[in-house]
C-alpha cells in the first residue's frame, strides 16, 4: 500500500470515514443552492422559465389525473412528449412531481443530482487514489464546477451529468469482479443515464465510459480469460441498460427522423463554442462579465464557456499531469480532458471538423462547447491525483484538509451566485391576456416576433433584476410556451427539437406577417389561431384583426378563425415539402375548399363532389391531450375531415369504430376521409414505438432486478486481487496509484 493511503485523524475511524464525506457533499450541495434550499426561493430565467416550467406543469397535471403524458398539445399544434430529448417522463424523480409544486420539484431534483454527481465522483476517486481527502476534493470540484452550476436552469443536463462517475465506478467493479450483481447495477445506471433525457450529454457520457472500459481492459490484457469475461459482462450490461431505455429511445429516434435536428449543417452545429481566448475563464470566470450583474460582454452566452473549476483544483490538476504522468489513470484523464477541450473549441480548434464528419451522431448536436463537460470531469479527477501525489511526497494532513476546504470555499463564492432566483409566489401571477385567450380545445394563440421579447427579457448580457415585477412583465408577454401554464394552446411555440413540417408552415405565417401578405388569414386558419400576439406597442393594421385589451403584449383577435376541425369536398395530392409549401403560400389556396394531401389520394382525383353537396356538420364530443372524438354528418357525399393537430406517426384514426387512414393534410396536419352520412370519428395517439419500447423496457428491467437480487444473495468475499496492470495495484477491490 502506498504511503499516506490511510489518513490519520477524523477520517481514520471507518464509521466516521463513511459519514463525513457524504455529509460534506450534502452540505456543499445545500450551500451551492443557498438561495433555493434555506431561503425557499425558486430558480427562474431562460429555458427554465420558458420551457421546463410550462412543460413540467403539464406533466404534473397529467400525472395527477392518472394519465401518462405521451403527447403535448400546447406547442406547435402538438408535439410528441415521450421521446422528446428534453422530457424525462419515465425518469424516477418524476414520481415526486405530483406531490409538490413545480418550482420545489426543480429545487429538490437539482440538489439530489448535484449530490449524486459529487458522491459518485468521490467513490470513483476513492478507488483510484485510495485517499479520502483527494477523492473528496475531486467530488466537490465536479459538483460545484462552473460547467454544472451554470446549467442548473437545464435540469436534464444536471441529471445526465450526475451518472458519469457512477458508470465509471461500476465499470471498475465489473472488470475487477465480473459478477452478476455489479453487471446489473451498471445496466441500471445506463438506464438512468438514458432516461435523464439529455441526448448530447448522454452521448458524451457513453463515449467516455467506453473509452475508460477499453483502457482498463487493455491494462489486464495479459489475463486473457479474465479480460474476455469482463468484456462480455460489460457489453451485456451496456446492451441490457440500453434495452431498458427503449421506452425513451425508440420514440426519440422516430422524432429525430422527422425533426429539424436530423442532420445539422456545419455552421448550425457550431452555434456556441469555447473560443481560445475564453480559456481565461479557467482562472478568471467573470473576466467577460456576469449577466447577473448585467455586464456580460463576451462572445455568445455566459454559461456555455463557463468552465471554472477553482484555482486550487486547476493547479493540482496541472501538477498531476506534469509530475505524476507515469500513472496510467493520470495519463488517461489528462489526454482525454485535453482532447475534449480541443473539441470544445469547435470550428476554431480544427479537430472538431474531423470529428463532425467522421464520428456518427455528432451532426445531431449543437454547441461543441459542451465537450467541456468531459474536460471538467477529467480535470476534477486530475485535481484529486495531484493532491494524492503531494501527500505521497509528504504534504501534511492539515494542509490537505486546508486544500479541500479552500477549494470548496473558492468554488462556492463563484458558483452559488451565478443563477438568478425568485420568490416562488411570483409564479402564481396570472397575466391579463389570459382572459382573452381561447379555452383549451377551442382555439389557439399564435405568438409572432418572439425574438423581440427574448432580446428584451432574456438576452445574454443581462438576466435582469431578481424581482417579482420583472418576472410578471415577462409573463405578461405570454412569450412562447408560457401560456401552457394557464391552459393556453399555441399554434407556434418554442421547441428545441420540433417537428419539421409544422415549423415550415409556421415559417410561412411569419413571412406573411412580415410582408402583410393576403395569404395570412388562410395560414392562421390552418393553425386554428383565434388570437395573434405581437410584442407590446406593435401596430399591425391588417384587415380581419381586432386589438383586445392586454398588458405587456399586443393582442389581436382573428375575426374569421379556423375551427379545430373542418371538412372539405376536394383534395389534391401534392408530394414534396417545397411543392406543398408553395401551394399553401400561394394566392389561390383556400383551406376551406381544398386540402393538399401527401403520400395518399385523399378523396381521389375523380370523385365529383362539390360545394353543392352541402356543408358538413361537426360536433366535437371529447377533446383530451391524446384523443379527440367528434360526431360528423358528411351529408350526401364523402368529405375530407381536417384536424389542425400536427401529423405524426402514432396517431390512429377510426370512423365508426373502424380503422381509417390518418392522412397528412395541408403539409403538417391530420386528415381522414369520412363517408356520406353520420359518423363518429376518433383520433387517438397510440404510438407503436412507445408500446414496443415499453415492452422491451419492462423485460429488461426485470432482468436488471433479478441480477441485483442475485448479487445481493451471492456477495463475493473481499480478497486481494494483486497486480493487474502496469502502475496500478488492487487492494480489496480498490485502485491505488503508487
Amino acid at each position: 500500500m502506498a504511503p499516506n493511503s490511510r489518513p490519520a485523524g477524523l477520517l481514520s475511524s471507518p464509521r466516521i470515514a463513511r459519514v463525513v464525506p457524504a455529509a460534506a457533499i450534502t452540505a456543499f450541495g445545500i450551500a451551492l443552492l443557498y438561495p433555493l434550499v434555506p431561503r425557499g426561493d425558486a430558480l427562474y430565467w431562460g429555458d427554465l422559465s420558458l420551457y421546463f416550467y410550462p412543460l413540467e406543469s403539464f406533466v404534473r397535471e397529467q400525472l395527477r389525473a392518472g394519465v401518462i403524458p405521451l403527447w403535448n398539445p400546447y406547442v406547435l399544434c402538438g408535439q410528441p412528449l415521450v421521446g422528446n430529448p428534453q422530457s424525462w417522463v419515465f425518469y424516477p424523480t418524476t414520481a415526486l412531481l405530483p406531490s409538490m409544486p413545480v418550482w420545489l420539484y426543480f429545487t429538490v431534483n437539482t440538489l439530489l443530482h448535484l449530490c449524486l454527481a459529487g458522491g459518485g465522483t468521490y467513490l470513483f476517486l476513492r478507488r483510484l487514489s485510495h485517499d479520502r481527502h483527494a477523492a473528496l476534493l475531486g467530488g466537490l470540484t465536479y459538483m460545484g464546477s462552473g460547467f454544472l452550476m451554470a446549467r442548473v436552469q437545464f435540469p436534464t443536463m444536471i441529471m445526465a451529468a450526475a451518472w458519469l462517475p457512477w458508470m465509471l465506478v461500476l465499470i471498475d467493479r465489473v472488470i475487477d469482479r465480473p459478477a452478476v450483481g455489479y453487471a446489473a447495477l451498471l445496466a441500471l445506471v445506463v438506464w438512468l443515464e438514458i432516461l435523464a433525457a439529455h441526448t448530447q450529454l448522454a452521448y458524451l457520457t457513453f463515449v467516455t465510459a467506453i473509452l475508460y472500459a477499453l483502457a482498463r481492459l487493455w491494462q489486464i490484457r495479459r489475463h486473457r480469460a479474465r479480460a474476455r469475461r469482463a468484456l462480455g459482462v460489460f457489453i451485456t450490461s451496456l446492451a441490457v441498460g440500453v434495452a431498458a431505455g427503449m421506452v425513451y429511445l425508440l420514440p426519440a429516434l422516430q422524432l429525430f427522423g422527422l425533426s429539424t435536428r436530423e442532420n445539422l449543417t456545419w455552421m448550425q452545429a457550431n452555434r456556441f463554442v469555447l473560443l481560445p481566448e475564453q480559456l481565461i475563464n479557467y482562472l478568471f470566470p467573470t473576466f467577460y462579465g456576469n449577466p447577473g450583474r448585467g455586464d456580460y460582454w463576451g462572445e455568445g452566452n455566459f454559461w456555455e464557456p463557463c468552465v471554472y473549476l477553482g484555482v486550487i483544483p486547476l493547479v493540482l490538476a496541472f501538477y498531476a499531469a506534469f509530475r505524476a504522468a507515469i500513472r496510467p489513470a493520470t495519463r488517461f484523464f489528462a489526454v482525454l480532458g485535453l482532447l475534449a477541450l480541443w473539441l470544445a473549441m469547435g470550428r476554431f480548434g480544427g479537430l472538431y471538423f474531423v470529428a463532425f464528419y467522421l464520428i456518427p451522431g455528432l451532426k445531431s448536436f449543437h454547441d461543441p462547447a459542451r465537450f467541456a463537460f468531459v474536460t471538467t470531469f477529467c480535470f476534477s479527477c486530475l485535481a484529486a491525483f495531484g493532491l494524492r501525489a503531494l501527500r505521497d511526497r509528504g504534504l501534511s494532513l492539515r494542509m490537505g484538509n486546508a486544500a479541500v476546504w479552500l477549494a470548496a470555499l473558492n468554488l462556492w463564492a463563484f458558483s452559488a451566485f451565478i443563477n438568478p432566483t425568485l420568490r416562488h409566489d411570483a409564479f402564481t401571477y396570472r397575466p391579463r391576456v389570459v382572459a382573452s385567450a381561447p379555452a383549451r380545445g377551442e382555439g389557439r394563440v399564435f405568438t409572432a416576433n418572439r425574438d423581440q421579447v427574448w432580446k428584451r427579457y432574456l438576452n445574454y448580457e443581462d438576466y435582469g433584476p431578481e424581482s417579482a415585477r420583472y418576472a410578471h412583465e415577462l409573463t405578461d408577454t405570454l412569450a412562447p410556451n408560457v401560456g401552457m401554464r394557464f391552459g393556453i394552446e399555441e399554434g407556434s411555440g418554442y421547441e428545441p427539437v420540433p417537428l419539421k413540417a409544422v415549423t415550415e408552415v409556421d415559417g410561412l405565417v411569419r413571412a406573411a406577417l412580415d410582408r402583410q401578405s393576403p395569404a395570412l388569414p388562410n395560414l392562421l386558419w390552418l393553425f386554428n389561431a383565434r388570437l395573434l400576439l405581437l410584442p407590446e406597442s406593435t401596430r399591425y393594421p391588417y384587415p380581419g384583426l381586432d386589438e383586445v385589451p392586454a398588458r405587456g403584449v399586443t393582442a389581436l383577435r382573428v375575426q374569421d378563425p379556423g375551427p379545430r376541425l373542418w371538412a372539405v369536398r376536394r383534395t389534391s395530392r401534392v408530394d414534396g415539402s417545397q411543392r406543398t409549401l408553395s401551394v399553401l403560400g400561394g394566392p389561390d389556396f383556400d383551406p376551406k375548399e381544398t386540402a393538399p394531401v401527401s403520400g395518399s389520394r385523399g378523396l381521389g382525383e375523380s370523385f365529383g363532389e362539390s360545394a353543392a353537396d352541402g356543408t358538413v356538420a361537426i360536433q366535437i364530443e371529447r377533446s383530451l391531450a391524446h384523443k379527440l372524438v367528434a360526431a360528423v354528418d358528411a351529408g350526401p357525399a364523402r368529405a375530407f375531415l381536417v384536424w389542425s393537430e400536427a401529423w405524426y406517426p402514432g396517431w390512429q384514426a377510426r370512423v365508426d369504430d373502424h380503422a381509417a387512414m390518418d392522412e397528412r393534410a395541408d403539409h403538417a396536419f391530420q386528415g381522414v376521409v369520412v363517408p356520406a352520412g353520420r359518423h363518429v370519428v376518433e383520433f387517438t395517439y397510440r404510438p407503436t414505438a412507445y408500446r414496443i419500447g415499453l415492452f422491451v423496457t419492462l423485460t429488461s428491467l426485470s432482468l436488471i432486478i433479478a441480477g441485483m437480487v442475485h448479487g445481493l444473495s451471492t456477495r463475493p468475499s473481499r480478497r486481494i486481487i494483486g497486480r493487474t496492470g502496469r502502475g496500478i495495484e488492487r487492494v480489496s477491490g480498490v485502485q491505488s496509484i503508487p
